[in-house]
C-alpha cells in the first residue's frame, strides 16, 4: 500500500492500536513486571518522605528558594537520569524482547494486523504506563519537598508563586523523557538480542553529557530535557563543556521528531522480523 491510507484503513488501524494498548498497558501497572517499576518510582518519594519526617521533628524548615534548587538537582540526577531512564529500560526493551524470550510473539504475528500498527500500539501502551507511574512520582516528590518549607510558605508558593507552573513543567519534562527514552529502548530491544550492553553504553553517554563537545550534546535526550528545566542547574565541574540551553520550543519539537524517527526505523525492522526462537 502506498500513499496516504484510506479513511477505512485508518479507522481500522486506530481500532487495532487501541486493542493492543488495552492488552499491553496493564502488564506494566498491575502485573509482575510492575514491581521493579513501583520500586523505582518510589525512590525519590521515599527520600522526600524521610526529609519531611526529619524536618517535622525539630529541624528548621527549608526556605522556598532552597527547596527550588534541591528539587531541581534531585529531579535531574535521580528522577530523570535514574528513575525514568531505567524505568524506560525495563518497560520498552521488553515490549518485543520479553515476548521473544517467552516464545509468545508469534501469536501477535499470526493476527491480521500490520506490524507497524503493532509497534505503535505496544509503544503507546508502554508510554501510558511510564507516564502514569513517573508523573505521579514527580508530583508526589514535589509536594513532599515543598511541604518541608512549612504550611504557610507552601501555601504562598502555590497560590502566589510559581508552585503550580513549576510542578507542571517538571511533569511535562518527565513525559518527554518517557517519550524519548521509550523510543530509544524500544529500538534497542528490537535491534539487539542482548539489550543490556547498548543500554549501559547509552546510560554512560547520558551521564557524561556535561563533558561532551557542544555538537555531540545535541544528539542526547538529556540535553533537551535540561533545557526545559524551570530552575536551571549549573554543571560547574572544571571539566564540563558549557553549552547554551536549547530554546524550549526547539527542545520539545526535537524530542518529538527524534521519537518519530526512531519509531519509524523500529517499525520497519519489526515489519521484516522473522521469528526464530531456537536462535534467541
Amino acid at each position: 500500500m502506498t500513499g496516504l491510507p484510506e479513511q477505512g484503513s485508518m479507522a481500522l488501524w486506530l481500532r487495532q492500536i487501541r486493542a493492543v494498548i488495552s492488552l499491553e498497558w496493564q502488564r506494566y501497572l498491575f502485573g509482575r513486571r510492575a514491581i521493579p517499576l513501583y520500586l523505582l518510582a518510589l525512590m525519590p518519594v521515599a527520600g522526600f518522605v524521610a526529609n519531611l519526617t526529619v524536618r517535622t521533628f525539630g529541624v528548621e524548615p527549608l526556605e522556598t528558594s532552597e527547596a527550588m534548587t534541591v528539587f531541581s538537582w534531585s529531579f535531574n540526577l535521580l528522577t530523570l537520569r535514574f528513575v525514568v531512564f531505567f524505568g524506560c529500560v525495563t518497560i520498552f526493551t521488553n515490549l518485543f524482547r520479553a515476548e521473544i524470550a517467552s516464545k509468545s510473539l508469534h501469536y501477535y504475528f499470526l493476527v491480521p494486523i500490520r506490524r507497524e500498527v503493532l509497534t505503535i500500539g505496544k509503544y503507546l501502551a508502554g508510554l501510558i504506563s511510564a507516564m502514569i507511574l513517573f508523573s505521579l512520582s514527580t508530583i508526589m516528590s514535589y509536594m513532599l519537598l515543598f511541604a518541608s518549607t512549612g504550611s504557610e510558605a507552601m501555601s504562598r508558593w502555590f497560590s502566589q508563586g510559581n508552585g503550580i507552573s513549576h510542578m507542571l513543567a517538571y511533569v511535562g519534562i518527565t513525559i518527554l523523557g518517557c517519550l524519548g527514552y521509550g523510543a530509544v529502548f524500544l529500538g534497542i530491544g528490537v535491534f539487539f538480542k542482548n539489550p543490556v550492553i547498548p543500554a549501559v553504553l547509552f546510560y554512560g553517554l547520558e551521564m557524561a553529557n556535561f563533558m561532551l563537545p557542544v555538537l555531540l550534546k545535541k544528539f542526547s535526550v538529556v540535553h533537551y530535557l535540561n533545557s526545559l528545566m524551570p530552575v536551571p542547574i549549573t554543571e560547574g565541574a572544571f571539566f564540563a563543556v558549557i553549552a547554551e540551553p536549547t530554546p524550549a520550543w526547539i527542545a520539545i519539537i526535537g524530542i518529538l521528531v527524534f521519537t518519530a524517527l526512531v519509531l519509524t526505523a523500529t517499525a520497519l525492522v519489526v515489519r521484516r522480523m522473522e521469528i526464530k526462537y531456537t536462535t534467541e
